[in-house]
C-alpha cells in the first residue's frame, strides 16, 4: 500500500500551548525510522511559514495539491473551486517545483456528472493526477475524539487506531477482490494530527505484521485498477473501489458500522 497523508500543516484541534511543529516532527520521523515512502497533501491558504513543508520536504516526501482552501466541491460551483485548485497549485510550484499529484477535498469528486467530468479535466489541465484512495476510514473521527479527549480515553482511541486501519484495510482487500476479481495496489488516507503524531508509527508496525508491504503512490497508481471509469456521483466522498462498476447490494454496510462504532468510542 501507499501511504498518504492529507491536510497539511494541520488537521484538526489541540490542546493550548500544543506544539504542531514538534507533533510534525515526530510523525515524519516515524515514516523515516520504518522506510516508509508517503505523500502528503497540503492545503495552501493554512501554510504561514514554511517551516511545517520543510519537514516534509527535507525527509523527501513529495507534496500534492489540496486546494487552497480545502474547498468543497459538492458545496461550491466548478469555477470557484477550480481557482481554489489552482491558487493552490501555483503556491506549491513556487514552494517546491512541479506538482504532480492532486487530492479531492472530502474525497468529494462532483454530485453531478458533468460537475465529476469538469474537476478531473480541469486538475488534468493543471497537469496533475488525481491521487485516488482505495482504503478510507474513520481515522478523522478518531483523532478529532483524541484532540478532545482526557487521558483515559485518549488511552482508548490510542488503542483503537491500529486496530481500525487493520480492519479497514482488510476490508477493502476483500472488496477489491469483490469488485475487480483480484488485490490491487491499494492507497492508504490518514491525516495529520495528534493521533497520528502520536500513533502512526504503531499503526504501521501493526499493518506490517498483517503482512502490507509499503510502496510510493507512484507504484500504487500504476495498478490499471485507478484507470477504470469513475461511474460515481454523490456528495459523498467514498473509496475508488465504491467509485468504480459493479455496484455491490448494501455497497456501504462497513463505512454505516465502523462510524457507528466510532462514534461511541469518542462520544460524537
Amino acid at each position: 500500500m501507499a501511504v498518504t497523508i492529507d491536510d497539511l500543516p494541520w488537521n484538526g484541534g489541540h490542546p493550548d500551548g500544543y506544539d504542531t511543529l514538534d507533533a510534525t516532527r515526530r510523525l515524519v520521523a516515524a515514516l523515516k525510522q520504518r522506510s516508509i515512502p508517503a505523500t502528503a497533501f497540503v492545503n495552501c491558504d493554512r501554510v504561514y511559514g514554511q517551516a511545517p513543508l520543510k519537514v516534509w520536504t527535507d525527509a523527501d516526501v513529495e507534496l500534492g495539491n489540496h486546494s487552497a482552501s480545502h474547498m468543497d466541491l459538492s458545496r461550491s460551483s466548478l469555477a470557484a473551486w477550480t481557482e481554489d485548485v489552482r491558487r493552490c497549485d501555483s503556491k506549491l510550484e513556487e514552494w517546491t517545483g512541479a506538482v504532480r499529484w492532486f487530492r479531492f477535498p472530502y474525497l468529494h469528486q462532483g454530485e453531478t456528472v458533468e460537475k465529476r467530468d469538469g474537476a478531473y479535466a480541469n486538475v488534468a489541465a493543471l497537469g496533475e493526477r488525481v491521487a485516488q484512495v482505495s482504503i478510507d476510514n474513520e481515522e478523522w473521527r478518531l483523532a478529532a475524539g483524541y484532540a478532545r479527549a482526557d487521558a483515559a480515553l485518549q488511552g482508548k482511541i490510542a488503542a483503537a487506531y491500529p486496530a481500525h486501519l487493520r480492519e479497514a484495510s482488510a476490508h477493502f482487500r476483500e472488496l477489491a477482490v469483490q469488485k475487480t476479481g483480484r488485490d490491487i495496489q491499494h492507497v492508504l488516507l490518514v491525516h495529520v494530527n495528534m493521533l497520528a503524531a502520536d500513533h502512526l508509527g504503531a499503526a504501521l508496525d501493526a499493518l506490517r505484521a498483517d503482512g502490507w508491504s509499503f510502496v510510493t503512490l507512484d507504484a500504487a497508481m500504476s495498478d490499471p485498477v485507478y484507470a477504470l471509469p469513475d461511474v460515481y456521483t454523490s456528495t459523498f466522498g467514498p473509496s475508488w473501489l465504491h467509485r468504480i462498476a459493479p455496484t455491490l447490494p448494501d455497497e456501504f454496510a462497513w463505512e454505516k458500522a465502523k462510524e457507528a462504532e466510532v462514534r461511541a468510542l469518542v462520544g460524537g
